[in-house]
């Protein structure tokens, strides 16, 4: 028994390193895109809740705030989900989503207007660049001139190409202009926490093109099924089965979301990232205060 006392030591310490494994498992596992489908019958998609477009609210991401997100996302590309964009060439993939709440620029890109609408004047997408890693435009910066864009409202694809890639101070606010041109404008935060820099790519209209007659791999890519049993023809109307980062068999689904989760294991790993994360100083303060209390209790045994 007093063998046994004296490891409690070793026990505590190989606990907290296990717990350590966890979190990192589970920092991954967030950064694992999740899946849902909806089933789309010709026609865009509109946010199913009020969307804020306050610029003033958005705000640096906290730890915990991004764990938040991550775990809600699949609600929020059932609440504020509106297309997805995708960028061949850095083989970027995102769901664009209705409004600049923190949440929505954490795991995908966010409107800036209610009123703007893809194909028409300067449509503009934001998204945090995060401290935690990821972020939906983390590789813009190597964008270069002349690359496709892709955009769907999954009715139509949009093809943009790439005019602009620079950083630019917070207070040039004429990326965030309306235009006459029809013009794609994707914005991120460059830098630290609280920094001014902004990376702004833009790029210009190329072709409108309806979902049906666009290429397999583009409409792929944006994570849209096309059901050609129910159209004949280009001219045709289609229903058009949309599935975000779907790894799922598709079904008709009347709108309703399939919506997967975390296996026990996984949420485990969660929340030890979490605790690990977001209370580190209580962590570091209760591992500490085991040993001591541990060695104290191994060597009083030891006396007797």
């Amino acid at each position: 028994m007093k063998f046994l006392i004296k490891q409690i030591p070793v026990l505590w310490f190989f606990l907290f390193l296990i717990g350590g494994v966890l979190a990192i498992n589970g920092y991954f596992i967030l950064k694992t895109p999740s899946y849902f489908t909806q089933t789309v019958h010709n026609q865009a998609i509109l946010p199913k809740k009020t969307a804020n477009f306050d610029s003033d609210q958005v705000q640096s991401v906290e730890p915990k705030e991004w764990v938040q997100a991550k775990l809600n996302e699949q609600e929020l590309f059932h609440d504020f989900g509106i297309g997805s964009l995708y960028i061949p060439s850095l083989n970027i993939y995102t769901p664009i989503l209705a409004g600049m709440e923190n949440a929505n620029l954490t795991v995908a890109a966010g409107t800036y207007r209610e009123s703007q609408k893809m194909g028409e004047g300067n449509y503009i997408l934001l998204a945090h660049n995060l401290v935690e890693g990821g972020g939906a435009f983390n590789r813009i910066n190597l964008l270069g001139l002349n690359e496709r864009i892709y955009l769907t409202d999954f009715v139509n694809v949009y093809e943009y190409i790439s005019t602009f890639n620079q950083v630019v101070s917070k207070y040039q606010s004429e990326y965030l202009d309306t235009s006459t041109a029809s013009i794609l404008t994707l914005i991120r935060c460059e830098g630290g926490i609280n920094t001014d820099n902004r990376l702004v790519v833009q790029a210009t209209l190329k072709r409108m093109i309806p979902v049906e007659m666009e290429d397999q791999e583009i409409i792929r890519n944006l994570g849209i099924v096309v059901n050609a049993q129910q159209y004949q023809s280009a001219e045709d109307k289609v229903s058009t089965n949309r599935t975000i980062l779907s790894d799922q068999k598709n079904k008709e689904t009347s709108a309703q979301f399939k919506l997967s989760k975390h296996s026990l294991f996984q949420n485990l790993c969660i929340r030890c990232f979490q605790l690990y994360t977001i209370q580190t100083q209580y962590v570091v303060a209760i591992f500490f205060g085991g040993l001591i209390v541990s060695f104290l209790v191994g060597r009083g045994c030891s006396d007797e």
